[in-house]
């Protein structure tokens, strides 16, 4: 146990090794003139602050003596925990960010109250920085720079600012695509084309000014490699079938349509249903000969299988009946499908799967 009073004679070895003076005789040798106590007369514990010049930087700092004797805490310039801001400081200099590219230094916003030399290089804190590239001002960390080497959010195509005038951004965004696809940018979106990147992975609603559907899509795959555009147009077979839909009946046909109820437990995603007629809840789902044999580049007809599956199962237990129709029979007008679908698209009393065309490879897989 330390004591809290110290007698003050030198020859107490007792008290002196309860003092400041019995700790590292390398920190003590730091002691500051600027103290108006000794070490010996200072306990070994207390909270109180005293000066030290540090023998390794030659900055003076002030701190409390369990900081260093308890914690173990010393000079905060060697740290890293402080800058002294003196520009004739070599030390203090490498440790700020006006030690690093010069290319960076020059875009030091004057908005900044610091000057670069009184910032650690990696500080996480924010400040402004003016591109000499591109103009925009944008707000980063130097640790971002120095470290990670995160620039300009705006040349990195990570930012779009909000002037009308600026070509850099325009030109990143998707306003600056096809005016066709522009004009097809549905008012349920949030934003504007010319607020968002038009190689984003994020989706968007589109009014397909072709088929009047409405459809959801990524701007990157609508503006990437594969040149993505309307699924309805795209599947010829469920557009006709749609139409067919709509010349028949008055009811209010969904899409490709996501129920809650219907998500993967393996990938966690929605599952999607062709088409689905709320009011008799009834869904409609069209069959290519990719579910029920191997076709190049489509996943495997056992896992098609066990998806459609699941799918129906879900939309069992919620209520809502199935019919399953085979793709080849819509798209050559064959097997009498039409009049086979009209029997069957009504209401049921307990919810149940209809398959036209395609019983019998169900029931070869054993699925119904």
């Amino acid at each position: 146990m330390f004591k809290k009073k110290l007698c003050l004679d030198k020859k107490c070895v007792f008290c002196f090794n309860n003092s400041f003076a019995g700790f590292d005789k390398d920190k003590v040798s730091c002691w500051s003139d600027k103290n108006d106590k000794k070490p010996w007369e200072v306990t070994l514990f207390t909270n109180k602050k005293y000066w030290f010049d540090c023998n390794k930087c030659n900055h003076s700092f002030c701190t409390r003596i369990y900081h260093i004797t308890k914690d173990g805490n010393w000079c905060p310039y060697c740290n890293h925990r402080r800058i002294c801001g003196d520009k004739n400081c070599e030390f203090c200099f490498k440790n700020s960010f006006a030690s690093i590219y010069k290319e960076e230094i020059a875009c030091w916003s004057r908005k900044n109250e610091q000057f670069v030399y009184e910032i650690f290089k990696y500080s996480n804190k924010k400040y402004w920085f003016d591109c000499k590239k591109c103009g925009h001002s944008f707000h980063n960390s130097p640790n971002n720079i120095t470290k990670q080497k995160i620039r300009c959010c705006f040349c990195s195509k990570k930012k779009l600012c909000n002037n009308k005038n600026c070509v850099l951004c325009f030109n990143n965004s998707f306003a600056s695509f096809d005016r066709e696809k522009v004009a097809c940018w549905n008012k349920k979106n949030t934003k504007t084309p010319r607020e968002i990147f038009k190689s984003t992975n994020k989706k968007y609603w589109f009014d397909c000014k072709e088929c009047g559907h409405s459809f959801y899509s990524s701007l990157n795959s609508i503006t990437g490699k594969n040149h993505c555009w309307c699924p309805l147009c795209k599947f010829k077979t469920e557009k006709q079938f749609l139409q067919w839909l709509k010349d028949n009946y008055k009811y209010k046909i969904n899409y490709q349509i996501r129920y809650k109820w219907s998500k993967s437990s393996k990938t966690n995603r929605y599952l999607p249903f062709d088409f689905a007629i709320e009011k008799i809840k009834l869904i409609i789902e069209i069959d290519g000969r990719h579910h029920f044999e191997q076709i190049s580049n489509w996943n495997p007809p056992e896992e098609n299988l066990r998806r459609d599956k699941y799918k129906m199962q879900k939309a069992l237990t919620n209520g809502y009946s199935i019919i399953r129709i085979f793709q080849e029979d819509i798209y050559h007008n064959k097997n009498n499908w039409e009049n086979k679908a009209r029997e069957t698209i009504r209401l049921y009393n307990k919810p149940t799967i209809i398959c036209i065309g395609c019983e019998k490879m169900y029931e070869h897989h054993k699925i119904i």
